[in-house]
């Protein structure tokens, strides 16, 4: 017999969101999900197991580019000048 776990596969669904922008959202078995919008990279809702949602996304966030996301947790530092210098 072999000490190895096993995961089952998280269900990824690639879909439109707010104003048509791509995001994915992740399923778990146990009813905890979890949802990314492509666009900045930006976690936008974390669900536990009980379906409560974990993150604060502001009422007045406008999902449209340029604009960025308020509220959530940014993944990709976001990039504020045309070039950069280092």
């Amino acid at each position: 017999m072999s000490n190895e776990s096993v995961v089952a596969p998280v269900p990824v669904e690639l879909c439109k969101g707010i104003n048509g922008l791509d995001k994915v959202v992740l399923r778990e078995v146990r009813g905890s999900s979890a949802e990314v919008y492509l666009y900045g990279g930006h976690v936008t809702s974390w669900k536990n197991e009980h379906g409560e949602e974990l993150l604060f996304v502001s009422t007045k966030a406008i999902f449209k580019p340029p604009k960025a996301i308020r509220g959530g947790i940014p993944i990709c530092f976001p990039q504020v000048s045309a070039s950069l210098h280092f």
